[in-house]
């Protein structure tokens, strides 16, 4: 500091100068100045919502918070972990130190929280994860009046003025608040209850049944495409009578017609009836459908279409194979996907002699439990298992088996699952060997010199080619 005094005393321009130049700097700093009134901060905090409409506070503790919190307390970063159990809903906050991304660790709690799906009441609600967003609060709030009666207004928010703002680029979210609904109320009678020995709960009952929603089933793309293909046919069918009514056709020559089908099928159209019909039966009964991955013979692929005549088979290499439908009716046809995707995953290791038996067994476990795409504690299909098979040639030869939700990706998968046993492997210090043999040489004549080593002729060595000994 004494030096700075020195130098403004004795260098009164340069301090002047200095002075004014800081003083400029810092002005045009000011009006250049960013200003935001709501500056984007991303704060690490989530919020883990589950909805169980009746339960009680305890049950609600209990059965889901509890497990909730257990399930994201193994993430890293936690620094603050506190819960709200009310009726009908639990509430867990997680607050994340602030070098955690809050994206990467709501992720993580989504993760987690999958994992303890079926540890849920079935009665609750698909939990709801969000992360603390202060971009979500409202920034412009609009006021709708109108000389109409307040559903007309609620109407005209809605569908018009709601979903222009919707479109418009930047908009995240648009909701309405105030507006009334269209609903029946309905009074009842105390004494009226009393004369008929009824209950609220009853009526209640009794509305709600017959004001309810069933489906009544699911129309898949096969399905659709059977009904549009006979619909197709019907109508050309009926288009045909008309056409021939209108012409004057006398119907009595039917017979005559279709005596003359009856020997043109004789002589040589068996090939084509029974294409025909077998197209008539894979549609009515749908044992294949579009996008079932089947095996016919030597042609493995996805349906792509499925005609009365034919039927054709993309090929995992993209090639176009038509398979009369004859062929799928009287031959043997595996579908991998005919109920559901689900299908099992078979594969087979070895490991040298030596190894730990129990140690790969656990380990080949370890790695299916770990992937994601394997089934496992379900009560209708078996938990990934592992089998101790063979002893081979040159290993000890291992299964490894497990039920995987999509077969379609099996060859994904199975690749997944072999990098997971061979890192796994390598970490335990299990050995994966190559084929081995041993070869025992002989002498061809049995001489042996004084020390016992075998000699061969060199005559024969000349006839082989020449070498040395």
């Amino acid at each position: 500091m004494q030096k700075l005094a020195e130098i403004c005393v004795r260098r009164p321009v340069f301090a002047t100068m200095l002075i004014l130049a800081l003083t400029v700097v810092g002005v045009f700093s000011f009006f250049t100045l960013g200003v935001d009134l709501f500056p984007r901060i991303d704060f690490p905090t989530i919020t883990i919502t589950v909805v169980n409409p009746g339960a009680s506070p305890q049950e609600i503790e209990t059965e889901i918070t509890d497990r909730v919190e257990a399930a994201v307390n193994t993430i890293s970063g936690i620094d603050e972990l506190r819960s709200t159990s009310v009726e009908g809903v639990s509430q867990v906050f997680v607050t994340f130190v602030l070098e955690k991304n809050a994206d990467v660790a709501a992720q993580e709690a989504r993760d987690k929280i999958s994992l303890i799906l079926d540890e849920l009441p079935e009665t609750a609600e698909a939990p709801i994860v969000l992360k603390l967003d202060t971009d979500a609060a409202p920034i412009l709030r609009i006021v709708v009046s109108a000389p109409r009666p307040l559903g007309e207004v609620n109407e005209l928010a809605e569908n018009r003025i709601a979903e222009r703002l919707e479109s418009v680029s930047g908009v995240g979210r648009v909701e309405i608040v105030g507006g009334s609904r269209r609903e029946i109320r309905i009074q009842v009678d105390p004494n009226r209850l009393r004369a008929f020995n009824v209950t609220v709960n009853q009526i209640v009952n009794a509305v709600r049944a017959q004001n309810l929603e069933v489906p009544g089933g699911r129309l898949n793309q096969g399905a659709r495409e059977a009904t549009v293909t006979i619909i197709g046919y019907l109508g050309v069918a009926l288009a045909f009578v008309i056409a021939l009514a209108v012409a004057g056709f006398e119907f009595t020559n039917l017979a005559i017609i279709a005596g003359a089908l009856s020997v043109g099928i004789g002589f040589g159209l068996q090939a084509i009836v029974n294409n025909f019909v077998s197209g008539l039966i894979l549609l009515f009964e749908r044992p294949i459908k579009t996008g079932d991955w089947i095996v016919v013979g030597n042609t493995e692929g996805y349906v792509k279409r499925i005609s009365i005549r034919s039927t054709m088979i993309q090929t995992f290499d993209r090639a176009d194979v038509i398979v009369p439908n004859s062929d799928l009716i009287s031959g043997q046809v595996t579908n991998w996907t005919l109920g559901n995707t689900w299908g099992r995953l078979k594969i087979q290791i070895g490991v040298a002699y030596g190894s730990d038996i129990e140690t790969v067994i656990e380990t080949l476990l370890e790695v299916a439990n770990n992937n994601a795409e394997v089934i496992k504690g379900n009560p209708k299909l078996p938990d990934p298992y592992a089998l101790f098979l063979d002893f081979g040639d040159s290993s000890l030869d291992f299964e490894l088996c497990a039920i995987i939700r999509d077969i379609n990706r099996r060859r994904y998968v199975t690749s997944d699952i072999n990098r997971a046993i061979n890192a796994a492997f390598n970490k335990q210090g299990i050995e994966i060997p190559f084929p081995q043999r041993d070869l025992h040489v002989r002498s061809l004549f049995g001489h042996q010199d004084a020390e016992g080593i075998d000699l061969v002729d060199s005559r024969l060595l000349g006839r082989a080619g020449g070498g040395a000994v």
